[in-house]
Parts: C-alpha cells; structure tokens; sequence
C-alpha cells in the first residue's frame, strides 16, 4: 500500500503546529467528498477487507461527517478501531476544502503523544489506502469493546456516576497536565471498557495551548447541550481553559442521573440522594469558569471525599 505518505509523526512533529498546517497545506491536497448521489456513500466492510490486507475487518461501527469506523484485528490478535477519512487525496484545493485533513493531522498528532488508560490510543500510525481510484488517509486507536456511554440505559444509580466520573476525572487531569481541551466530551465521545471504565473518545476539535481551529470549521466546536458558555464567546473576550471540559462532564452526570442535559432542580434533587454529588455537579456547571473546579486534582479530591 505504498509509503506513509505525507503525515508521519514524531515527537519533533507533534510539537510543531506550523510544520503539521505546512505539511497538510503542501503535500495533503485535500479535496471535500461527501455523502449524497455523487459522495463516496457507505463503504461496508466487503468493498474495505481487499484493500487492507494486514486487517482483519469485521463489521462497521459508525459513519461520521469526517470518517467511517470499523471494528477490526491486527495480525497480533490486538482488536483496533480503524478510522478511514472521507476526503480524498487529491492535486488541487482551497482553503475551506483542505480543512478536514488538517482537523485529521490534528486529531492523530494528539492521539499519538497519548499514553493514559482514560483516553483512547494510536494502535497504528497513518497510512493511505487507494479506495475507487482515490487515496484516503486511516489509521487506528484502540478499540473500546463496550461501546459509548449514549448507549446506556438511563438513569443510572448515583454510585454507578460517581465511579464514571472519578474515571472521566483521571483523564480530564491527564489532559489538563498537557495543555489540551477536548471540547466536546458527552455520551456518545465517551467509551466503556469491559469493566465499565470510561475513556475519552474523539478528539477532532480538541485545542492544545494557543492553538485553534475554530476558524476551519462552519460552526464553534462542541455540542450546543454539553458545551461550557465560553466556548460560543469570542476568543479576544474569554480565555477557554480546562475547566470548559468541567462543564461538559457536569451536564453529562445530569444526563446520566435523570435522562436529560437540563433537568430542573427538583427532577435532579429526586435522582440524587447525596447532597454532596449534587453540590459537585452544580459546581461544574456554572456558568462562569471561576465558579467551577480550579483544577482536576480539585475534583478529584472532592469526589472521593463525596459519601454516595
């Protein structure tokens, strides 16, 4: 299948977004195919298994607006998500076009310098793979065997949110340590393992120190039901940090404890015995970021302090 292509990384790399948008910029030439009657439609795993022969592909999980998601195994055994891109390599571009392979390179540089059990892994670094004429980018991450947390029947117990959120904590503060917001964390970017531990999923709008890519994309990242205030307020006015990511978890437990993102007061009192969760949860969802945790080890310390 041919070279690594454009996008290799290494720990140079990963620390240098200006050579990441120049490589993307001159080499990925990216051209925008999507769904419809002229888009490249679902690739099922029949018309995907000739094409990676090291892989065994056995059913497809997911097809998103930036790439397709199948369950599959390397010659080792090790169970991986592969991640095929749905914009092409092509010879000519513009800016708007160029900008989901440059969300792409973003997405696997982080991933990459990650080593913590709470957040999702590169089982394989980036490749390309000439599918109907066209290249494509993939790679794969680990493969989280239980699924998201949007598949959980709801309400949960409020023992069973505090051990998701003590999980969700230690990854959150493994972010916070690196300078990277994830920016968009609910159920569906939360994974469960076997033993029911979370890892964080999906990293494609996250931003890592003063880096930005609010500006290759048509709306602000995140999710409008989980997303902090501050993440739909002009840059020059609020400075995002960490603790955007604080408030998204808030409005997961919410969602978690009563089946809904904004419960009234009454319906979250009813669903959560402990006065403390309650408090903590409350907490993280304020409105302005300096009413919230100051840092993750905060939390944390909270949370184990917290009788549930």
């Amino acid at each position: 299948m041919g070279g690594w292509g454009c996008l290799r990384f290494s720990q140079d790399y990963a620390s240098s977004q200006r050579l990441e948008a120049r490589l993307v910029g001159r080499v990925c030439r990216a051209a925008t195919v999507g769904y419809g009657e002229e888009g490249l439609g679902v690739w099922e795993v029949e018309d995907v298994q000739p094409h990676f022969p090291g892989l065994s592909i056995h059913e497809r999980l997911k097809s998103g607006g930036f790439k397709h998601t199948y369950r599959a195994e390397l010659p080792n055994g090790r169970p991986v998500a592969l991640k095929v891109f749905l914009t092409p390599v092509v010879d000519d571009e513009d800016e708007e076009e160029q900008s989901e392979h440059l969300r792409a390179a973003r997405e696997i540089r982080l991933l990459s310098g990650f080593d913590h059990p709470r957040t999702v892994r590169v089982a394989t670094q980036p490749n390309f793979v000439r599918l109907g004429g066209e290249r494509y980018l993939y790679y794969s991450e680990d493969f989280i065997p239980g699924g998201t947390l949007d598949s959980v029947k709801l309400p949960l117990r409020g023992d069973e949110v505090k051990s998701l959120l003590l999980g969700l904590v230690d990854g959150l503060q493994y972010l916070e340590e690196r300078g990277v917001i994830h920016r968009d964390i609910k159920p569906g970017n939360i994974g469960l393992t076997d033993e029911w531990e979370p890892v964080l999923l999906d990293f494609g709008v996250a931003l890592e120190g003063d880096d930005d890519i609010t500006g290759f994309m048509d709306v602000a990242p995140g999710t409008p039901a989980y997303a902090a205030p501050e993440q739909f307020s002009p840059r020059r006015l609020v400075t995002l940090d960490h603790r955007a990511d604080q408030h998204a978890l808030g409005v997961v437990a919410k969602k978690l404890l009563t089946g809904r993102t904004q419960p009234t007061t009454e319906r979250l009192s009813r669903s959560v015995e402990a006065d403390c969760l309650r408090e903590i949860i409350e907490r993280l969802t304020a409105t302005r970021p300096n009413q919230r945790f100051r840092h993750s080890a905060m939390l944390r310390r909270a949370l184990e302090d917290c009788d549930v």
